[in-house]
């Protein structure tokens, strides 16, 4: 069996090359020829757009950049996506999407920039990554994949812990690495107020009059709406008479049937087709917009478990409600995370590191849906008493609050055009 699996990957892999062949030499045709600079942003399709859009706007607004060709990747990876794909390069036209795959063997490009660290693309040298959420559910990546891209940049002090903590432990030389203390470019507009709550409270036919509540859960098993299902959304349509109401389900949670991660993401229900029930219900909005950041800025309260998006929230200075998630904490997480660095660890050093706890340690916490209503009621009648100190936070978190995209384009920039000096 071992033989046929590694012809297998051995032809697999030869496809793959032969298929990234006209995108090498069209990268080193625009490099040698045209002098351009090829910066490709790992977008998984639009997935991850949000964490570097700022940092394109930038560049699409500065002319020391008309030079720079920018391109994204896919997930698609069909027949018609390639076709499409190289039909799209015959015009030289810039942001087309190119399939994800083709990077494992495709070079030429001067940055392949992503928001996570599974891509193995072929020069990690060339390889930029940028978190696409603050610290949260696990201590360190596994070693097969945190060689993956040789520039880091890094969110805040917590991250930065994490990686540190993360070489020590894989015993690697920090000299392997360039290293950049950037921020988070995808919460600049909302930490320097630059998005209007009014006008998109308005956007939404919310009444400008009522709080505004966002209910906004991770995937796992064991949180939220994986526990109670749609009994916790039933329990906030109740609440939509008094307060304006925003359910934003995490990404992976609208996998589609079909895909091969249809099963983990989303406990096989189709979640986007079960909250689409509850769109003509008044005050209530379904999110499913790319970017959290219009939601984060309307909202007044967020009700989440475990997830990154209760440190964006907390930044704000505004309070947050927990779903206690000692099921997920004590049988869950260490499993499901176990080459994540916590299989190991107790029940309480998983629910009190703040590396795993999303915030945790800041929010009010509720056990049972009875508790939630009573608790939105004390915290939206109560909201003096349950401000966050957000500066603080913000020095934990983040580097370069609300200036983090120049940031990372500073780098960038000499990366395209000249030396660059480690921080």
């Amino acid at each position: 069996m071992k033989i046929f699996r590694f012809i297998f990957h051995y032809f697999s892999g030869c496809v793959i090359w032969m298929k990234s062949t006209p995108f090498t030499l069209f990268f080193l045709l625009q490099r040698l020829f045209f002098h351009r600079k090829i910066l490709v942003f790992d977008s998984q399709d639009k997935l991850f757009i949000q964490f570097f859009s700022p940092v394109i706007d930038l560049i699409e607004r500065d002319p020391k950049y008309r030079n720079v060709s920018i391109y994204f990747t896919s997930n698609e990876n069909s027949l018609l996506s390639y076709i499409k794909s190289i039909a799209t390069l015959l015009f030289f036209r810039n942001g087309i999407f190119i399939q994800n795959e083709l990077f494992k063997y495709a070079y030429g490009y001067d940055l392949y920039i992503t928001a996570h660290f599974y891509s193995q693309v072929k020069d990690s040298t060339r390889s930029v990554l940028i978190q696409h959420n603050l610290p949260v559910k696990y201590l360190y990546p596994p070693l097969k994949f945190i060689r993956n891209s040789r520039i880091q940049f890094i969110t805040g002090e917590l991250h930065m812990k994490q990686f540190k903590d993360a070489i020590t432990y894989y015993h690697i030389d920090p000299e392997f690495f360039s290293i950049y203390e950037i921020g988070f470019p995808k919460l600049d507009n909302v930490l320097s107020d630059k998005i209007q709550k009014t006008e998109l409270l308005k956007l939404r036919n919310f009444s400008l009059s009522k709080k505004t509540i966002l209910y906004a859960p991770s995937w796992d098993e064991g949180l939220s709406l994986k526990r109670f299902g749609i009994q916790i959304i039933n329990t906030l349509v109740k609440l939509s008479d008094e307060f304006n109401i925003i359910i934003r389900p995490h990404p992976v949670l609208l996998t589609r049937e079909g895909s091969g991660e249809f099963e983990l993401y989303t406990g096989g229900i189709d979640w986007l087709t079960l909250l689409n029930k509850y769109k003509n219900v008044n005050n209530l909005y379904i999110s499913t917009d790319l970017d959290s950041n219009f939601d984060l800025v309307c909202a007044d309260l967020l009700i989440s478990d475990v997830s990154s998006i209760t440190w964006d929230f907390l930044l704000l200075g505004k309070p947050v409600l927990l779903f206690s998630s000692d099921e997920y904490f004590s049988k869950i997480n260490p499993t499901l995370y176990r080459e994540y660095g916590n299989a190991n660890l107790s029940l309480d050093e998983l629910k009190n590191n703040e590396l795993i706890n999303g915030g945790r340690k800041y929010a009010v916490l509720f056990n049972n849906l009875e508790e939630l209503e009573l608790k939105v009621y004390e915290i939206l009648n109560n909201l003096d008493r349950f401000q966050i100190d957000q500066m603080s936070l913000r020095h934990q978190l983040v580097y370069n609050p609300g200036h983090a995209a120049p940031r990372f384009l500073d780098v960038i920039s000499k990366y395209l055009f000249g030396p660059v000096e480690d921080s």
